[in-house]
């Protein structure tokens, strides 16, 4: 791909076609082409999460003339800031500023463009991408909005060892089947799949703050459905297929709960094609959560519940506890929950701690609702 021609970004998604737009009206490439502009980070690659910026890398020689261009162009846009250092005996100016929805970083040091880090991480990046899956792409976002830096979510996905961005750019000069067949594989094979989920008839889910939640009660902090993670017994059984398996959930004495599982990664249901197009990812719309993301992997759709109740008081606490305890569990083990709204029916009043949180789309005009752990 030529990044030096930003006519690309129009046949990309839409954030790559408003930056291509916000550059062209506000001539932002045109007035830095003295220092041969490139286009640098997860943008141009379509990797970008929300709040994802703008950064434009030069070749820049002439510090005294670049600094003068940027404050005579760009002061009066919106949070305008310059700095100037030297970093590793290398001078490096940098301008930061607001331009319609995007922040722009624009970078100059005394190298060429495409002999620069930041082009070189790119286009190692770009390549990587080609070579992978879509499900590979889907767990850098993943990592990105987790708090990893884009270089670092790569090392990790790759299993590359030392430091990211220098073992990135080893990557330069590996040969195609290297790449394919570095750690991004066995790192799939970590994800919970629903055949290997049922490998075990028995589970225990022992109590662990780092599994569990804490809520406030009356008398301050207390472990959310403590009482199910002390009393418990889980058991699996495989269903009509590798990718289907049925759970039975006992606690406490006081209810049972049976439902199935379906690995809707695996099955390639087109449900996941509806539940990506639910995510809001526009942030002027009211309905927009930043912590609202979409996994292509480890989706798991949960239906058909059979729940049994041995109580008569407090029946409404202590489902919603045990209806907690059980999402924990699959939490544990999956990245999301689907649920079809008339499979829970039934079992809505336990799911106030869910509820909430959780996204509605719709399916073939069946109601479903989408939750993971954002916490």
């Amino acid at each position: 791909m030529r990044y030096e021609d930003l006519t690309y970004l129009l046949s990309g998604n839409e954030v790559q076609q408003a930056a291509y737009r916000a550059l062209q009206k506000h001539h932002v490439m045109e007035i830095l082409s003295p220092y041969t502009p490139i286009l640098t980070g997860t943008i141009p690659i379509d990797i970008d999460i929300e709040g994802s910026d703008l950064d434009i890398i030069c070749e820049v020689h002439d510090f005294s003339a670049f600094e003068r261009l940027l404050r005579s162009e760009f002061r009066d846009f919106q949070d305008f800031i310059l700095t100037d250092k030297i970093v590793n005996d290398i001078r490096r100016m940098k301008a930061n500023f607001r331009l319609e929805q995007f922040e722009v970083e624009i970078f100059g040091q005394p190298i060429p463009v495409t002999k620069q880090n930041a082009y070189r991480h790119m286009v190692i990046e770009d390549r990587i991408l080609r070579l992978y899956n879509e499900e590979f792409r889907q767990h850098v976002r993943s990592l990105k909005r987790e708090g990893y830096k884009t270089e670092p979510a790569f090392a990790k996905l790759m299993d590359l060892e030392g430091d990211p961005y220098e073992s990135l750019l080893e990557v330069e000069s590996w040969a195609d089947e290297k790449i394919e067949a570095m750690g991004y594989p066995s790192f799939i094979d970590s994800v919970t799949r629903v055949y290997q989920f049922s490998e075990k008839e028995k589970y225990y889910f022992p109590l662990n703050t780092k599994n569990i939640e804490y809520t406030e009660g009356e008398e301050g902090s207390e472990l959310f459905a403590e009482r199910y993670h002390k009393d418990h017994s889980i058991h699996v059984s495989p269903g009509k297929n590798r990718n289907e398996a049925h759970l039975f959930f006992r606690g406490a004495h006081d209810f049972t709960c049976r439902c199935t599982i379906l690995d809707l990664s695996q099955e390639q249901s087109p449900i996941l094609k509806e539940m990506e197009a639910s995510i809001i990812e526009d942030t002027n719309d009211y309905n927009y959560v930043y912590s609202d993301v979409f996994d292509s992997f480890g989706v798991i759709e949960v239906k058909k519940y059979e729940w049994n109740t041995y109580i008569t008081s407090d029946v409404e606490k202590w489902g919603t506890e045990f209806f907690g305890f059980i999402e924990s569990f699959l939490l544990r083990y999956f990245s999301q929950l689907v649920f079809p709204a008339k499979d829970i029916k039934a079992i809505e009043i336990y799911m106030k701690q869910t509820l909430p949180f959780a996204k509605a789309f719709y399916y073939e005009e069946e109601l479903y609702y989408r939750f993971k752990d954002f916490w």
